[in-house]
């Protein structure tokens, strides 16, 4: 309940989007800049939220920020996948959200990468309760953040199988995650 009175208070004004470079006659204004392509990251800085936004034709653009420290909070990277066969086209994307722990510091007239990696962990958990068997499932990237993958505007769905010593399939079924 805390999160809808939160999210219904004004403290859950949007972030403020940054989609320029900075002015190369600015040298009081620094820079982050990615090589993640189409995408998007949510900082969170001394003056409240940023979102960066890049679009399909800005691979390794500069985005225009105040000198300050800012903490990562979600990062969105985007691809579309053409078929040879056919004009048609799947938007993908990876979300990635988590504790804003990883940090980005930006110096004035200087640029700052974000690093995103491309590795992800697969973690599974199995649990015996009683004759019973509780099951989780996470998709983290390499700092630890929840990943959700999504084609065509839906979450990937993903399944389980328990399997006995000689790899025949006890259980299985959907799994849910993100």
């Amino acid at each position: 309940m805390a999160l809808i009175d939160w999210l219904k208070s004004d403290a859950s004004t949007p972030p403020r989007r940054v989609d320029a470079a900075p002015s190369k006659a600015d040298r009081s204004i620094g820079s982050v800049r990615w090589d993640g392509g189409w995408g998007s990251a949510i900082l969170s800085g001394p003056d409240g939220d940023v979102a960066l936004v890049w679009d399909a034709t800005d691979d390794a653009a500069k985005r225009a920020l105040p000198p300050a420290s800012y903490r990562i909070r979600t990062l969105r990277i985007e691809r579309i996948e053409r078929t040879d066969a056919s004009d048609e086209s799947t938007h993908w994307f990876v979300s990635s959200t988590g504790p804003a722990q990883e940090k980005v510091t930006v110096k004035a007239g200087m640029t700052a990468k974000l690093e995103v990696s491309a590795t992800v962990h697969f973690e599974g958990q199995v649990k015996r309760k009683g004759g019973q068997l509780q099951l989780g499932f996470s998709i983290k990237s390499k700092a630890g953040r929840g990943l959700s993958v999504y084609r065509s505007d839906a979450r990937v769905k993903t399944t389980y199988e328990i399997l006995d010593r000689k790899g025949k399939v006890l259980a299985s079924g959907p799994m849910n995650y993100g």
